[in-house]
Order: C-alpha cells, then structure tokens, then sequence
C-alpha cells in the first residue's frame, strides 16, 4: 500500500506521527483492522513519548518549543487535541471490527481519558505561552487586535463553530462511548453521556430523543421540560442497528500570510500562519430503509466545528510563540547585518542576502493535520429488521443510489459504518458488540 511505504519513508521523522494517523485510517478503510491497530499503536507511542518528553521539560522548567528560533516545521508533529482523541476511537472501531469488545472498550475508555488530559495540557500550554510573553514584554493582544489578517480568521473560526460544546470534547467519541457502555447493560455510565450530549447540544432532536429513553429506563430523573419528550419504541443496547455515517473531509490547514508590527527597531514584518480550509460535503445524509420504515442520519460530530474550536483557543498561544520567535530572529538579524554595514558594503550586501535567504525559508506556517478524517459524523439507529436487511439510500445532486447491507445475526447492537467523500460513493463496513 502507497500509505504504507510514505509513513515508512518518515519513521523516525519529525513528520512521522502524521503519516501514520493516515496510514491508520487508510488501512481501516480498506478492511485491515488488525493492521490499521499496529499502525495507530506506533502512531499513539509516539503522542505518548511526546507527552512524556512535554511533562519533564514543564518539571526542568524549560520549554522545548522556545528554544527553537526557526520555525514550527522543524519540531516533530505532535497531533492536534481532536486527533488525538479520534486515534482511540478509530483502534475502538478495528477492535469491533475483528469481534474484540473488550479491545474496543478499552480504547473507548482511552479516548475519554485522553480527553480529560488535554485540558490540563491546554492549560499548561497557555500559561507557558502567557509566562514568555510576559517575560519578553510583549502585548500580544494589541498585535492580534492590529492584524485584519487574524481579526478575518477569528471571525471565520466563529462562523464555524456551530456546535457548543466543551472546548476539546469530541461528541463522536461520547456517542460511540454511550453505545459501548449499552452494550455491556451499563445503563448509568451510558446516561451519563447521552446527558452530556444533551446538555452540550440540547437543540439535537436525536440528543433530546436518546438522554430521555436512557434516563427513563435507567431510572435516573429526566428533566421537567423534556418529561414530554417521545422515546424511542426500540431497545437501544438488543437487538438494535446503529448506522454511523462519516460524511466528507474534515478542515485542513493552509498557510496566509500577514503583517505585523514588532518592537523597534524591527518594525513591520511579515510572518507565515497557519489558517483552517473547509470543504462542502456532496451528500446531506442517509435515508435508511428497514422493515418498510425509513430512517434518516442525524449530525452528532461537526468536525468542521470541533476543528474551529481547538484551533480558536489555541490561537493566542501558538501567535505568541510565533511573535517571540520572529522577535528573536530579526533582532539577531539586525544585529548582524549592523555589524557586517561596518565592515564595508560587500560585507553588508552579503549579510543582507543571507540573514534574508534564512528568514525566507523559515517563515513557513506549520499546516501539518490529520487530512483523512470526515467533516462530519451522522447517527441514525432502529430496531433490527427481521429479514435482517437494510437498505442504504443516498441522495447527491440529481443522483441516487441503493445499497442493501445483510447483518450479522449474533450481534445484540450491530453497527453500520458508512464513509463518503466525493460524490455519490460510499464504502459500507458492518460490525457490532
């Protein structure tokens, strides 16, 4: 496979993490589950050693991004907080798919875990970032509020956030942990998170519709404006299909770029950041037909929305980063091309040309991100039908198509996955607990 031989071509590369993440999600598309598991765990070593590496610089009281005055390329790729969590997730779903439900629990747990962690990684990131900002009197405000450049971008990242949901909560990763806990009769633990989903989304009919049904038949208390609500008439942990739905391509990263303003005597300069790409999805949703009934797919996960928001509060730290760093280069710039104008003009056209070559091919924005990920997720689930067929309908411009998926019988909750990115295609995988 071509994913395989990239992600080998950087092993041991500051870009290998996210070569892997693509080579893991490319080898669970194409069915090789127990494959795509050896790669997410090499790619998971890595976000571990990285982490490690993180909590005895913050013990040493050093950092290691500060001490490099080039660019954000030239540190290993370390993933983003969603595609941490999204790793888990998807070694859950191979898990599921090779008939281990204990392994995909496992990583479901993991997920969670992982989380609760990135918080106090943010934490830490912010305060770090505050600590050298302070330290090298800089107003980082005042420079983001003097760039229209990033007053645009905000404004974008805004606009896309449509979901309001905690700051690095994944509602994908919830949902299908909610599922996993059904499975095992947990009815508590799965409350636990059809509320959470409620309470961060309440508008969600589908939200509203699950936390009212399990709340119910888990005894716990449903809220006084929703003890009207319709449950479900289905069991949701026997004899039940869920169809998953990953629609689209999740945002990428590209580079702009701006001007800003730094301490004399450097003044204007211009400076490589990284901006977010978002790509219309061709299909809405799913129409799902089973025992004559039709169902249809509901958004659960807009990544576009989880992407905008990670990126929205990570924003102010990695610009203080950036803005420190572009300091420390062209003061050492300036202070060079000074001393060679003393030598002479030939010394100072040289010192020009080269302090302008190094700034030239370190002003890069770093646009590095997990691309195979679904803009969205969508979730639709049912009764199982008693011919045990379902039938997938799509709907793209002026086409439609049909697919019937055969279930297995053994399972009490089968899961149908769906994965669309162009067009009217889809690939359908089917597994269970």
């Amino acid at each position: 496979m071509i994913a395989d031989k990239k992600a080998s071509s950087f092993f041991s590369s500051k870009d290998e993490l996210m070569w892997r993440l693509e080579q893991g999600m490319l080898e669970f598309e194409a069915g090789n589950y127990r494959k795509s598991i050896t790669v997410f765990d090499q790619a998971e070593a890595l976000i571990n050693s990285f982490q490690d590496r993180a909590q005895i610089n913050m013990r040493k009281g050093t950092d290691e991004v500060s001490s490099v005055v080039t660019n954000p390329n030239a540190l290993p790729y370390t993933g983003s907080f969603y595609e941490r969590i999204l790793l888990n997730v998807y070694k859950s779903l191979c898990y599921m798919a090779i008939g281990d439900s204990d392994g995909a629990r496992v990583e479901l747990r993991r997920a969670y875990q992982r989380q609760k962690d990135v918080y106090r990684e943010f934490e830490d990131e912010s305060e770090s970032a505050h600590k050298e900002a302070t330290e090298s009197d800089v107003n980082i405000d005042a420079i983001i509020a003097d760039v229209p450049e990033l007053q645009d971008l905000k404004r974008v990242l805004d606009k896309n956030i449509t979901s309001p949901s905690d700051k690095f909560t994944n509602p994908f990763s919830t949902y299908l942990s909610a599922i996993a806990y059904l499975s095992e009769g947990n009815y508590q633990e799965a409350n636990f998170d059809f509320k959470k989903l409620f309470q961060s989304e309440s508008g969600n009919n589908l939200f509203q519709k699950d936390y009212v049904t399990i709340a119910s038949r888990s005894n716990n208390e449903i809220p006084h404006y929703l003890r009207n609500e319709q449950q479900h008439n289905h069991s949701m942990s026997e004899d039940v299909v869920y169809v998953i739905f990953a629609n689209g391509t999740a945002p990428a990263k590209k580079s702009v770029n701006f001007q800003i303003i730094l301490p004399e005597p450097i003044g204007y300069t211009g400076v490589a950041f990284p901006s977010i790409q978002y790509f219309p999805t061709s299909i809405n949703n799913l129409s799902v037909i089973h025992d004559n009934q039709q169902s249809t797919t509901t958004q659960i996960c807009n990544m576009s929305s989880v992407v905008s928001e990670e990126f929205k509060q990570k924003m102010t730290p990695m610009i203080t980063r950036l803005v420190i760093s572009y300091i420390a280069k062209e003061t050492a710039s300036y202070a060079f091309n000074k001393k060679m104008k003393d030598r002479g003009a030939n010394e100072e056209l040289l010192s020009l040309i080269t302090t302008g070559l190094f700034k030239f091919a370190t002003n890069t924005a770093d646009t590095r991100c997990w691309q195979t990920l679904p803009a969205e997720y969508q979730v639709a689930h049912f009764k199982r039908p008693k011919n045990g067929i379902v039938t997938i309908k799509t709907v793209a411009g002026s086409s439609t198509k049909k697919w019937d998926v055969e279930l297995d019988s053994d399972k009490a909750i089968s899961i149908i996955y769906v994965r669309s990115r162009v067009g009217n295609n889809i690939d359908i995988k089917t597994f269970g607990l």
